[in-house]
């Protein structure tokens, strides 16, 4: 289902099962193991529909399955549509009870129900919890969204029906001051609503009314209060020069935007396993029971050439891997089909676009597809 044919459902889910071993013991994903590739993307998608929306599987799974995350997101969206609307805040009856991520059914917890994972959404209607239910979604779909920005259209549908993520804190005049809360709640529902707004700033900024932040700059909280100014100070296209202003020094700010680039670096830790080789994966017959998740990933050089291509790329020996300065050229199985791609682009003579910051080897890909063509003059144009 990928552009280059790799992606195969039964091999992704025999992986997100090796990533989340607990897993396992779910009756459902016991089943679809069995299928193998007789497995279905119906199945899987239905079977994942609420798991995704957990804190603790959001990202491995939406990074297994990339291809077909927009499908497994949609899924979710539906589920929630039973349950939440506009006007959840006045019809929930958890308004002061607050979201913690650190609350929730846990990977590494020996007493985890893992049914209570699968049926996650069912729980927390059943507890009379639907705020905390819309906010942990809010959770999952910011992270989504940062790790696909693809995602934005199946969000967005969430949203066409559910109020924002901070509706927790919107002024009222007939029930408590959401503020009262205080603690990480608090902090939660700022930090997930400062990641939709940084994933999207000139969409999310007008789509939503963020002047309940202002109340937010006057907590206790520094970290609150940091994220409330950086939310002000984005929404109104301010300088980062004005965040004194509202009471926070330049040690303090340090110290919030580290602790926020940890918050969000769960994500780029994802990105970053897109470019490494998966170590071999046990046979189907040894997934179930015998899973865990001590093996990670390793990163290893890879063949320039699949079995396929081997007619149109030249054999390349170690040799010729090593560029004239000395240093291997290396490719990762992530990069060696679109490598193979632009290969063949360059002996038909069409122009190819490399996009990519500055440092991510685009030079050096360019130097080696003109010694690998027999044409070390290949011309390059820098944007």
């Amino acid at each position: 289902m990928a552009i280059d044919g790799s992606f195969r459902l039964e091999n992704e889910l025999k992986r997100f099962i090796y990533r989340c071993p607990k897993l396992n013991s779910v009756p459902i994903f016991q089943q679809l193991i069995k299928k193998g590739d007789r497995v279905s993307e119906d199945e899987v998608v239905n079977a994942v529909g609420q798991v995704v929306l957990h804190p603790n599987y959001t990202i491995p799974l939406l990074g297994c399955f990339r291809p077909i995350a927009r499908n497994i997101v949609d899924r979710a969206v539906s589920i929630l549509h039973l349950e939440i609307g506009p006007d959840l805040r006045d019809s929930s009856d958890d308004c002061m009870i607050e979201f913690e991520e650190d609350n929730l059914p846990r990977e590494d917890d020996d007493d985890t129900d893992m049914e209570q994972v699968v049926s996650l959404v069912d729980n927390y209607v059943r507890l009379g919890k639907r705020l905390n239910l819309h906010e942990v979604a809010c959770l999952a779909f910011c992270r989504a969204l940062d790790l696909i920005p693809s995602l934005l259209g199946s969000v967005l549908s969430y949203f066409a029906r559910a109020p924002p993520p901070f509706v927790r804190i919107k002024p009222r005049e007939h029930k408590s001051d959401a503020l009262d809360m205080g603690g990480k709640g608090l902090l939660n529902v700022a930090r997930i609503s400062y990641r939709f707004l940084l994933a999207k700033p000139d969409f999310f900024s007008t789509l939503w009314d963020w002047s309940c932040f202002m109340h937010l700059t006057r907590v206790d909280d520094v970290e609150t209060k940091w994220c409330a100014v950086q939310i002000i100070l984005e929404v109104f296209n301010s300088s980062d020069s004005l965040i004194e202003k509202f009471g926070l020094d330049s040690q303090q700010a340090f110290n919030c935007l580290s602790r926020w680039k940890e918050f969000i670096s769960d994500v780029s830790l994802e990105k970053a396993s897109w470019y490494i080789e998966p170590s071999a994966l046990p046979k189907t017959d040894s997934v179930l029971g015998q899973i865990n998740c001590d093996q990670g990933f390793t990163l290893q050089p890879c063949s320039l050439a699949s079995s396929a291509d081997r007619s149109v790329l030249p054999s390349l020996t170690n040799d010729q891997l090593t560029s004239s300065s000395g240093r291997p050229f290396v490719l990762t199985s992530a990069v060696n089909k679109s490598y193979e791609m632009v290969f063949v682009a360059v002996t038909q003579r069409w122009p190819v676009l490399l996009y990519g910051p500055a440092g991510s080897g685009k030079t050096a890909l360019v130097k080696k597809l003109g010694q690998s063509n027999g044409r070390p003059g290949i011309s390059s144009e820098h944007g």
